[in-house]
């Protein structure tokens, strides 16, 4: 949702919306973190690419990423990563 309010040029709305996944997603994660911690990466991701969230949530993803290193979508969010800082 927060990419399509972000892409109708509707900031505030994806902020917003980016804010409510982020919380649902790090919840989920602490719950059970092999079923949702590469989700919760990606959001945090996803945040500071289509958003300029904090910068800092690249570290929050890449510490979680490390653990699943070796799973194709953990290695292509690390390379995303890797792209971003070099920013």
């Amino acid at each position: 949702l927060a990419i399509l309010y972000g892409s109708a040029n509707r900031l505030k709305e994806a902020e917003r919306a980016y804010g409510e996944a982020l919380d649902i997603y790090r919840g989920l994660a602490e719950e059970n973190p092999s079923a949702y911690g590469i989700v919760f990466a990606n959001t945090l991701v996803m945040g500071v690419y289509l958003l300029n969230q904090p910068a800092e949530n690249l570290k929050e993803a890449k510490t979680v990423l490390l653990t699943f290193k070796g799973i194709p979508q953990a290695d292509r969010l690390l390379a995303r990563i890797k792209n971003l800082e070099a920013r």
